[in-house]
């Protein structure tokens, strides 16, 4: 979320400082985020890098770039790391240890397996004391 407001602002940005910003830039741009985030957002620090060679054509374009970039987005970085952290809090605090549930089958089997053995004793022992004395 935080990255597609920031590539949104940037290119608005890059736009008043004279990039030309067509379809197919945005197109790569998804396109190369995706790819480097592999389904995650992608570090800010990162994106200045993955970024430029999409719409700086030649080394002075590159400079601005950087320059523009560096100049909006120093912000948003700190803000980011803010917000990182404060996620990594949040899901420590939700990833407490979950109590174990106990399987019930286990002690059933064995319930059964119990009341089996007794009334198969039962019957044996009342069986066999009917065999010697009838």
């Amino acid at each position: 979320m935080i990255q597609k407001e920031l590539t949104d602002c940037l290119i608005q940005r890059l736009k008043q400082q004279g990039f030309t910003v067509t379809v197919d830039h945005y197109l790569k741009m998804e396109a190369l985020l995706e790819a480097a985030a592999g389904g995650q957002e992608c570090p800010i620090a990162e994106l200045k890098y993955l970024l430029c060679p999409i719409f700086a054509l030649n080394p002075k374009q590159q400079n601005q770039f950087y320059q523009t970039f560096d100049q909006y987005c120093s912000q948003s970085v700190s803000k980011q790391v803010q917000q990182e952290a404060g996620r990594k809090d949040e899901h420590d605090e939700t990833q407490k240890p979950q109590p174990l549930k106990a399987r019930r089958w286990p002690y059933v089997a064995a319930g059964i397996v119990v009341v089996l053995i007794v009334f198969v004793s039962v019957d044996f022992t009342v069986n066999w004391k009917q065999d010697e004395t009838g």
